[in-house]
């Protein structure tokens, strides 16, 4: 048992470790708005890459929005729309496959394991930037890097065994932007 639950443990650190792993390289080769050629395979790690992909673009496209020049911002309102519905897909693909790893017992889960790396990933991003410019709040928030990753663990090991479950949250806009 005890291995099991150590496979499973290694699962969510290797994601976590990914979407740290990628945010810094990118975040120390100062990209912004680049493409990112993403794998069409849908294995967890790399749905982990394409979810930071969406928000750290969400990140640097919301940093144009005091930009004076009106072009430029809807330039980003209407990139932040395509990335948010980017992410919002790979957050639920996410919980499909992870539902697949769940036992069908136990009781709901509120959050999803998806919606919990989407919080760990706009975690990171911040962090690199405090830490880049030496803000005081980064212990803050290596605090909630250190609770969120935990609480994915948790929440993942328990849904395995049984104790919790995730259904896949549709996330329905009404914008232009919807299917």
């Amino acid at each position: 048992m005890k291995k099991k639950i150590l496979k499973m443990q290694n699962l969510i650190n290797e994601i976590i470790s990914n979407i740290h792993k990628s945010a810094q390289e990118w975040h120390e080769q100062n990209l912004r708005w680049f493409e990112f050629n993403i794998n069409d395979d849908d294995s967890l790690i790399e749905l982990s890459t394409k979810l930071l992909y969406h928000n750290y673009c969400i990140w640097h496209l919301i940093e144009g929005y005091s930009d004076p020049d009106t072009g430029k911002v809807n330039f980003v309102y209407l990139g932040g729309l395509e990335h948010n519905k980017l992410r919002n897909e790979t957050i639920e693909k996410m919980d499909d496959i992870f539902m697949t790893l769940q036992s069908d017992t136990g009781s709901y889960n509120s959050e999803t394991l998806g919606s919990v790396i989407d919080r760990i990933s706009n975690v990171i991003i911040k962090l690199l930037h405090l830490i880049e410019s030496s803000d005081d709040r980064v212990n803050q928030l290596e605090s909630q890097l250190d609770f969120l990753s935990k609480a994915a663990n948790e929440l993942y090991q328990d849904m395995v065994q049984g104790n919790r479950r995730i259904l896949t949250i549709k996330r329905f806009k009404t914008t232009g932007y919807d299917r």
